[in-house]
Formats: structure tokens, C-alpha cells, sequence
């Protein structure tokens, strides 16, 4: 498994998961013998990149009070911000901050 860099890890950023979501991803990953931190990155990353469409219509399903064009701006947003992080991992520079991400240039 490739790492962005260092480790890859950031630490244990408290994040908020539903009970009913986390609790699929632990049992699955329980089963395939995968770090449930490591398969929900996975998923996190991948989604925007390869279905975007998908996160446009859960937030549709889950915010009415967003309308489409800012819907499809915060999916805009996140898929440029992930493939600003796969272009830093594979850059010399390897290391993924916040400044980075926000900037205009990469």
C-alpha cells in the first residue's frame, strides 16, 4: 500500500461517524483483517475521485437547503482538493498540508 508520506497517518482527528455506518466498516474490516482507519480513507479518497455523482446526490438526499450549484461546487471543491493531495504525494516534495491544498499552485 502506498503511503503519501511519512507514515501517511495524521494521528486520531476526532471525527463524528454514525454508529450505523462505522459499525459495516468495523465488521468488514474485521473480517478481511484491514485497519478500519485505513478502508474508510480509502473510500474517503476514492468517492469524489470516481463518483462524484454519488456524493451530489447524497447531498441532495441530506441538505435541502443547499441548492444544486453549491451541491456541485462542494463536490468541485473536494475533487480538486484530492487530486491536489495525489499530485503532492507523487510530487519531490511528498509532504500534504492544508496550505498546499488551499493554494492555487501546486
Amino acid at each position: 500500500m502506498y503511503t503519501f508520506y511519512g507514515d501517511g497517518i495524521m494521528g486520531n482527528p476526532i471525527v463524528r461517524i454514525w454508529d450505523e455506518v462505522y459499525t459495516p466498516y468495523k465488521v468488514v474490516a474485521k473480517k478481511y483483517d484491514l485497519k478500519i482507519s485505513d478502508l474508510m480513507s480509502i473510500v474517503l479518497l476514492y468517492t469524489p475521485l470516481f463518483s462524484p455523482a454519488a456524493i451530489m446526490v447524497a447531498l441532495q438526499d441530506n441538505y435541502e437547503d443547499i441548492s444544486r450549484d453549491e451541491i456541485y461546487d462542494i463536490v468541485s471543491d473536494l475533487k480538486e482538493s484530492l487530486e491536489k493531495v495525489i499530485e503532492l504525494a507523487f510530487s519531490e516534495e511528498k509532504e500534504v498540508t492544508e496550505e498546499k491544498i488551499v493554494s492555487e499552485e501546486v
